[in-house]
């Protein structure tokens, strides 16, 4: 969908140009991009994106253009009643909506001095139209768009809003974990490879191992330790600031079985082989971050490196399994 500044944006870049907010160069540069590819983005995206303007500056002039008005968070406090406000709007929002909000930063800032049965929203791009199909598909129908620095939107949702593990979300909800049960076998008599399947196919041992994941890199530890104990119990252990602590016990789950699934979720890795040292990776898409996770698997150890973030560090995660 074409975003509203498409629809003048010669008029809107002239008026940047007067107000010696781009340079003639720029406006020209910019009108060419737009020929070539208007269907996909705005003026704003093309100059900042491409040519290089900061981002606040030219928002905030277009928004200006268009007549919605700037709200400075930086001048604001935000009192307890306020950041209430925005958690109890949030969670009314069925998930899906929620989403929507938090992905395009759409935050309720009050009731608008205008009408007072109109809910003032924030957005760093009130000039996109994707937003009034947002708020009219979650039922507002009447409503108010004003301009916030995108950075300040961001660390307002961020300190407000919790972000979800739709993975956890899902062992949460699940009532009661399965219990594998275990064969009547002698004992040493070697891993079931059946069993094994029975288990991975159990979506609870796989979302939380994707959930592990997510969650370690938002709370920024250095390590995973998933250590297995006697009686079917797994512990999942976070190392944050050098202090390993446990963030979760998984009871009636052979722990090959959460190993099996790690496996079996990394490419260049054999499933069934054992005793064989193996190198594989994983990548995952975590809070608009790729990130690859490398991994090596020996006989009794499992280990995972991946860079956190966008910064130079090293995220381990190391997995005995008693055999």
């Amino acid at each position: 969908m074409m975003k509203t500044q498409s629809r003048f944006p010669n008029v809107i870049g002239e008026l940047l140009w007067e107000e010696r907010i781009i340079s003639k160069e720029s406006f020209t540069k910019a009108m060419d991009i737009l020929a070539k590819n208007g269907q996909n983005k705005s003026l704003g995206d093309i100059l900042v994106q491409e040519l290089g303007y900061d981002r606040h500056k030219i928002y905030r002039a277009i928004s200006r253009i268009y007549a919605f008005r700037e709200i400075d968070l930086s001048r604001i406090t935000i009192s307890d009643g306020w950041a209430k406000f925005i958690q109890k709007f949030y969670r009314s929002l069925e998930l899906r909506y929620r989403k929507e909000f938090v992905n395009k930063k759409l935050v309720p800032f009050g009731y608008s001095e205008k009408n007072k049965n109109l809910l003032l929203f924030l957005t760093p791009d009130p000039t996109d139209r994707k937003n009034e199909e947002v708020l009219r598909q979650a039922g507002f129908k009447k409503f108010e768009l004003a301009y916030a620095k995108l950075e300040a939107i961001t660390e307002l949702i961020n300190r407000t809003i919790p972000k979800e593990n739709e993975f956890l979300e899902v062992v949460k909800e699940a009532s009661e974990v399965k219990t594998i049960e275990e064969e009547e076998t002698e004992e040493n008599s070697g891993l079931d490879e059946d069993e094994l399947n029975a288990s991975i196919n159990q979506s609870v041992l796989i979302n939380l191992f994707e959930g592990c994941l997510i969650e370690a890199v938002r709370k920024g530890a250095s390590d995973i330790h998933i250590i297995p104990k006697e009686g079917n119990i797994t512990e999942i252990h976070f190392r944050i600031n050098g202090r390993l602590t446990i963030w979760h016990i998984q009871e009636g789950t052979k722990p090959e079985a959460l190993l099996a699934v790690a496996k079996d979720r990394t490419k260049n890795v054999d499933r069934f082989e054992w005793e064989k040292a193996q190198d594989g990776f994983i990548q995952r898409e975590i809070d608009n971050y790729l990130i690859r996770f490398s991994w090596f698997l020996s006989y009794r150890s499992y280990l995972l490196l991946l860079p956190e973030n966008m910064k130079a560090l090293l995220f381990v995660c190391w997995m005995t399994v008693k055999l």
